[in-house]
């Protein structure tokens, strides 16, 4: 070797060694600390300690379970379950996919039999099996560790079944199957503005409405209107402000006269002794038979024996040191109701006392507010409800919010904490509380257009039995169908969030979803007992069950279908065209609902939501009427339903005379009248359609452009001149010809006229455009 040659070493690097499976063994044993570092635990003796605890001083000791490995057919389990993940975030976009719990509910809503969540060896296989998934890097899933909501109700078979209401007349048409992966791409692509509508009460209140509440659908069914007619808004500044009026909201509150607040003095307050011991229990009884059953949240043993001691203490003028004003509150709140629902059967509870009554309660409230109790929470929700009917819905959402968020306080959402409680009656109660809350801020949650205040995931509590609600044994199923249709109209709200938030209406993602739920609340109604969907009995909770499932399906497409009228480019879809008739088929089906129901006596409507889900199919209708009316449509769209089929339902709607039924009070009655608003229209709208194809092109007639007498003549629907919105009430009329003064001069209004020169009688709204995101909490 020479000076000038390099001498490179040769560097062996240490190769793993790869031990054949068939050659591998497991250690016999192996203390904590080797088990940690991953080293060989030796030892020289099985009773002393390794070497590695030997240097290190500490004590060598066995207590981690070694790790159990589970051998499937598939080979990469890690990347099997990352598109899975995957796909279901495509599919259910509002699903938490690392919540296991949300994943069986959506599994097991689909007819799907999932895995036990709880025990079993069920449970411990996916337990062995998450052990192997180790590279998809998911975080643990906040799995419930207590029963689950619906192990305790019997699972109900799914058969294949077109009739879902009992009669054919009732039952709306089957959506044909639609399958996402051979349905071809949608050919448009329309910008969807998300329009978060700021309305304006009579007292200058301000309430947010979003995109897909009540207001916004009215005000979207009266632009498909415009857009149909070729109507200028800004020139008919009465039509651009029709919308208002469905909304029926306000927040307003007078303060209390001082000089009702005379009884603040007395010795005995909150006992009030306006009500006698037999009034009493006559409101309670019409409490009891008529509005508890569409909102259970007593049982009526525990509230006799509170009743009992209220009244001993009025009889003897000393109070119950264990009466509180909560239950107090709670009392005169179930008597409000009570002749809330009748208020012409007792005469002498005027509206005097009832306002003494409910100024004790409004003043009680503060501390209702800051001390959530059982009662307390209850006084909210009958609060809620009486405030919902008396044209103060604002009102209403904020009630139910708050009282969800008392019950989330008390622990009334967790199984663990409700069946606590040793008294049987006690956790019945406190169970049918919680789920009259969940349904009630479900429910103004989809009127107002709001994201829901509850978080799906913090509940576990399982249903309650009714068993002493209603002397039937078909109500507490019929209830349980509610509550189930409830928890899918939880599932439709995040659905809504998502789409407002940055997506299109009419994209092929949110068609599909909108399918696939649509298809849950069929499956729910197809676990029901079909006595219950069968009308030839009719009774309340039938009407409410039926109502409630016709009206969250058409609370999910009526947007799609309005959607669908405003864009002529879409009618050729056959997707599209689906959900049409899906659309008009469930508005068909709640007219049906709605005339069965007022034919037996049962629409009483002041405290049931009944004519508002009759409102928004009467939407439905009118939109799908003018629709259908159009020939050159009516050659491009394929729905499936004739145009008569939708006369017949309208006409069904009109013979119930809303408007002048006098058990329709507060907010049912101002619903009523714009159900009539709507068909006014309808029989313009028809009038016109009549006068083409019997005499061709019709001029408008010459009075249309001044003052008008009467809105359309089919109808003749009598008006007056609202010189000031503000010093009219809005109980007295909300149609109005203009602000003109009347003259004799001026010929009746002929159902010829443009439909422009028509004037809605509401106040104006303001708007602005959002960026699409909808705020979680108000």
């Amino acid at each position: 070797m020479s000076f000038n040659e390099t001498v490179i070493p040769c560097i062996r690097t240490r190769k793993r060694r790869l031990v054949p499976p068939e050659k591998r063994k497991k250690a016999s044993f192996s203390c904590d600390r080797c088990k940690l570092r991953k080293i060989a635990c030796q030892r020289r003796a099985p009773s002393q300690r390794c070497d590695g605890c030997e240097r290190a001083g500490t004590e060598c000791e066995t207590t981690i379970k070694r790790k159990k490995k589970v051998k499937g057919p598939i080979e990469n389990i890690g990347l099997h379950y990352k598109c899975l993940l995957a796909l279901i975030q495509f599919l259910f976009p509002e699903i938490d996919v690392n919540n296991i719990d949300a994943l069986i509910d959506l599994g097991e809503r689909n007819g799907v039999v999932m895995p036990s969540r709880y025990g079993g060896k069920d449970d411990k296989t996916l337990t062995d099996l998450s052990l192997l998934i180790t590279s998809g890097r998911v975080p643990p899933s906040s799995r419930a560790s207590s029963i689950d909501l619906r192990e305790s109700q019997p699972e109900a078979k799914l058969e294949e079944s077109d009739d879902l209401a009992g009669d054919v007349s009732l039952a709306p048409t089957e959506l044909p199957p639609f399958s996402p992966e051979k349905s071809s791409p949608l050919p448009f692509s329309l910008p969807l503005v998300h329009q978060d509508l700021v309305v304006t009460d009579h007292h200058g209140n301000k309430h947010m409405v979003g995109p897909s509440g009540s207001a916004a659908l009215f005000d979207s069914s009266l632009k498909t209107l415009q857009s149909m007619f070729n109507l200028d808004i800004f020139n008919s500044p009465s039509l651009q402000h029709a919308f208002r009026g469905n909304s029926v909201i306000s927040s307003n509150n007078e303060p209390i006269n001082l000089k009702e607040l005379t009884f603040l003095h007395h010795q005995n307050f909150p006992y009030l002794e306006d009500i006698s011991f037999e009034e009493g229990n006559y409101l309670t009884e019409c409490f009891f038979s008529n509005v508890h059953p569409r909102n259970p949240c007593f049982v009526r043993r525990i509230f006799n024996l509170d009743y009992e001691k209220f009244w001993n203490s009025v009889r003897s003028k000393s109070p119950d040191k264990y009466l509180s004003h909560h239950t107090i509150c709670c009392i005169y709140m179930v008597w409000l109701l009570g002749r809330l629902f009748n208020p012409a059967n007792i005469p002498s509870v005027d509206e005097s006392v009832a306002t003494r009554y409910l100024n004790v309660v409004k003043l009680c409230l503060s501390d209702i507010t800051l001390t959530p109790t059982l009662d307390g929470i209850r006084t909210l929700m009958l609060l809620a409800i009486y405030m919902e009917n008396t044209t103060k819905r604002e009102c209403s959402y904020v009630l139910t919010a708050l009282a969800a968020r008392q019950a989330v306080t008390l622990g009334f959402n967790r199984e663990a904490v409700v069946t606590q409680n040793p008294d049987v009656m006690r956790v019945e109660e406190l169970k049918r509380v919680w789920w009259t809350i969940f349904t009630m801020e479900v429910l103004t949650s989809c009127q107002m257009g709001r994201s829901s205040t509850i978080r799906i995931s913090d509940v576990n509590v399982s249903y309650p039995l009714y068993y002493d609600v209603v002397n039937s044994s078909e109500f507490p199923s019929a209830y349980r169908a509610v509550l189930d249709l409830s928890r899918n109209m939880y599932d439709i709200l995040k659905y809504r969030q998502v789409v407002n938030r940055n997506e299109d209406l009419l994209s092929k993602e949110n068609l599909e979803r909108a399918v696939l739920l649509d298809r849950q609340l069929s499956c729910t109604m197809l676990k029901v007992d079909p006595a219950l969907l069968n009308l030839s009995m009719i009774s309340d909770y039938k009407i409410h069950l039926l109502m409630r499932f016709h009206y969250y399906r058409i609370l999910l497409i009526l947007p799609t279908f309005l959607r669908v009228a405003q864009a002529p480019q879409c009618w050729a879809n056959p997707e599209l065209q689906t959900l049409v008739s899906l659309c008009l088929s469930l508005c068909i089906a709640s007219a049906n609902v709605a005339q069965a129901s007022c034919t037996s006596n049962i629409l009483n409507g002041t405290v049931h939501a009944d004519i508002f889900f009759t409102f928004h199919a009467v939407m439905g209708l009118i939109v799908g009427f003018c629709l259908l009316s159009d020939s050159e449509v009516s050659k491009i769209m394929r729905v499936g339903v004739e145009i008569e089929e939708l006369e017949h339902a309208i006409d069904k709607v009109r013979q119930l005379a809303l408007k002048d039924n006098s058990s329709y009070l507060g907010t049912s009655h101002k619903l009523s009248k714009f159900i009539d608003a709507l068909i006014c229209g309808y029989e313009y709208i028809k009038t016109q359609r009549h006068h083409r194809n019997t005499y061709g092109s019709v001029e408008p007639c010459s009075g249309a452009h001044g003052t008008v007498l009467d809105m359309f003549a089919a109808t003749k629907t009598k008006v007056k001149v609202e010189e000031d919105m503000f010093d009219q009430t809005f109980d007295e009329y909300f149609i109005r010809p203009g602000r003109g003064e009347l003259s004799d001069s001026h010929p009746p209004y002929e159902g010829n006229a443009p439909f422009g020169d028509i004037g809605f009688g509401f106040p104006g709204q303001e708007r602005f455009i959002s960026d699409g995101v909808i705020p979680n909490e108000f």
